[in-house]
């Protein structure tokens, strides 16, 4: 599990035995090196143990980037990461485990759209692909809800588009795009 507290803006995680018991009560407070504004968090737990959690934080005072750190079976934590230093506001994250790694999703705003952006990362919240990719893009500033499934052979990204009134998806082996347009989901 994890959490924030925005009285104090600290992240704390907490791991869960096999049979529920919750080992950590107080939490493991999530080191950060810088100050943070902290907004959406997601927790992402891989098979076996370990997680990585994500949140987006206006860290510059003036756009929301995506960061990440590793939280590992063991109670340790790993590196934090930004993944989305850019010009564009970048926020709503949403991890998702699959085969040894994690799917982070996130939404990108600029003044002349959105976009949902894929990053995929190893156990130790490392990227694996030099740029994040594009699953969607539309002129205006109306696409969110990001998130993705993993159904053991493939990743399903799935989006919202409140402009059109739907929601949208996309799935691909290893994330690459299969479809050559969005899956109208219904």
């Amino acid at each position: 599990a994890g959490w924030t507290s925005f009285g104090s803006q600290r992240a704390h995680a907490a791991r869960f035995s096999t049979g529920g018991v919750v080992l950590d009560p107080d939490g493991v407070l999530l080191p950060d090196d810088n100050p943070n504004v902290f907004y959406d968090h997601a927790l992402g737990a891989l098979p076996g143990g370990g997680a990585l959690f994500a949140w987006d934080d206006i860290r510059n005072l003036s756009t929301l980037d995506v960061f990440a750190l590793p939280f590992r079976a063991d109670g340790s934590t790993g590196v934090e990461r930004c993944y989305s230093l850019g010009a564009e506001s970048q926020g709503e994250p949403r991890v998702t485990a699959g085969p040894g790694l994690h799917l982070v999703t996130y939404r990108a705003e600029s003044g002349t759209g959105s976009r949902i952006l894929v990053q995929r990362v190893d156990r130790l919240g490392r990227v694996l692909d030099a740029e994040p990719l594009e699953a969607a893009r539309a002129p205006h500033a109306l696409l969110g809800g990001a998130s993705a499934a993993w159904n053991g052979t493939h990743f399903l990204v799935v989006w919202s588009n409140a402009a059109a009134g739907l929601v949208l998806g996309r799935r691909g082996q290893q994330v690459l795009i299969v479809s050559s347009g969005a899956i109208a989901l219904g």
